[in-house]
Formats: structure tokens, C-alpha cells, sequence
């Protein structure tokens, strides 16, 4: 567990104690250790997710540019959040 969540760190740029923190705001009844495995299960298949998705092209003349995506860790967060709150039935 310890491996991935510096993974994480390394990968988003963050401290360990910032990841920490992020998760235990967005956690709903459930132990730290177990919000963590599941943040750690939600970041990685969420990645696995976005590297499966067909590339962007770019934009041709004319054409507006996309909006960038928002970053993998706060979309994660997102995510995260709002599957602790669906299974602690706070919807």
C-alpha cells in the first residue's frame, strides 16, 4: 500500500501528508486504512481507464481547443469522494 501511495506522490507532485489529508476530507465512514486502499484502487483504475481512451486529435482551423481534462489526481478525488458518499448511502 505504502509502494502505491508513493507512486502517487511522486507521480502527482505531492507530499505524502497532502495525499493524506486530501483523502481523510473526502472519506465517509469509513477507518483512514481503508479509505486509503480504496483511493489507492480508484487512482490506479482510473488511470488504467484514461490510457485506454482513444487519443485527442487537435483541433483543425477554425475549431475551438478542447478543455483540458482536469488532472488525474483531482478527478480521482472527485471520483473517490463521491463513491465514499454513494456507499455510505449520503448521496
Amino acid at each position: 500500500m505504502w509502494d502505491g501511495l508513493t507512486e502517487i506522490c511522486r507521480r502527482e507532485e505531492v507530499g505524502l501528508d497532502e495525499l493524506c489529508t486530501a483523502v481523510e476530507i473526502r472519506r465517509v465512514d469509513s477507518s483512514m486504512s481503508s479509505a486509503l486502499r480504496v483511493f489507492l484502487l480508484t487512482y490506479f483504475r482510473h488511470a488504467a481507464e484514461l490510457l485506454e481512451m482513444p487519443q485527442r486529435s487537435q483541433p483543425s482551423l477554425g475549431q475551438a481547443p478542447q478543455a483540458a481534462f482536469p488532472g488525474l489526481l483531482e478527478a480521482t478525488m472527485d471520483r473517490f469522494h463521491a463513491e465514499q458518499k454513494s456507499a455510505a448511502g449520503k448521496t
